[in-house]
């Protein structure tokens, strides 16, 4: 059996390898961009937080608001219904669960927003 490797011969007398470093340059200059980019005037950057805070947070009120008002229209017309006998009480459709839903998506959507806003504001500088 022929080994595989017999064709092959060693190479002498050859220079070494020069090693090109094209990502730490690289990274070297994106840091050096951040770097910069971080030290711009800090009282525009305090206070496009500020307007983004209190844009994101009138946004939230005015979508919790539509929502409580439909809610408030459907339970609104489905007891009109119920009086009037067109309806009966075990065929509403605003039920325990969809109070439920309404207040688990309202805590979730505000805890995000709560952690997106802390995540702006207290961003850790390198």
């Amino acid at each position: 059996m022929k080994n595989s490797l017999a064709d092959f011969t060693e190479v002498k007398n050859t220079q070494p390898f020069d090693k090109k470093e094209f990502i730490s340059e690289m990274l070297v200059k994106e840091d050096v961009a951040d770097r910069q980019h971080s030290r711009r005037n800090k009282s525009i950057d305090v206070w496009s937080k500020t307007i983004v805070t209190l844009v994101m947070t009138v946004l939230v009120v005015v979508m919790n608001w539509y929502v409580v008002d439909m809610v408030n229209n459907v339970i609104n017309q489905e007891i009109e219904l119920i009086k009037s006998k067109v309806m009966l009480a075990s065929e509403r459709s605003i039920t325990t669960g969809v109070f439920m839903a309404l207040i688990g998506g309202t805590v979730a959507e505000v805890s995000a927003l709560f952690f997106i806003i802390v995540k702006s504001i207290f961003k850790t500088e390198p």
